[in-house]
């Protein structure tokens, strides 16, 4: 059981935790973005958390479903892994500063 569903079953009617994990895709490593889809990533995420999904043939991150468990990037065939995980903190704004700068 997902931390998340153990929440929910502890805690009916709590709040919904703020995202903690950002998965990055690396566009010039990930399969798909090289025309081939590939896909291992999606599906892999714990019980109900599904924070990777395919849209237009791609992956696509929601990051209020990321519980951090990392099985995308475990998942990924490309060495290194064309994902990576960075908590919200230390997350990337566009422009590529940080939460913390």
């Amino acid at each position: 059981m997902s931390r998340r569903a153990l929440l929910r079953k502890l805690m009916p009617g709590a709040a919904e935790p703020a995202p903690r994990f950002v998965v990055r895709v690396d566009r010039a490593r990930c399969i798909t973005f090289m025309g081939p889809e590939c896909g291992a990533c999606i599906g892999q995420c714990t019980d109900d958390a599904q924070a990777l999904r395919l849209s237009r043939h791609r992956p696509e991150f929601a990051a209020e479903s990321c519980v951090g468990c990392g099985r995308c990037i475990s998942a990924c065939p490309t060495m290194p892994a064309a994902l990576s995980l960075e908590p919200v903190a230390h997350a990337r704004r566009p422009g590529g500063a940080t939460d913390r700068s």
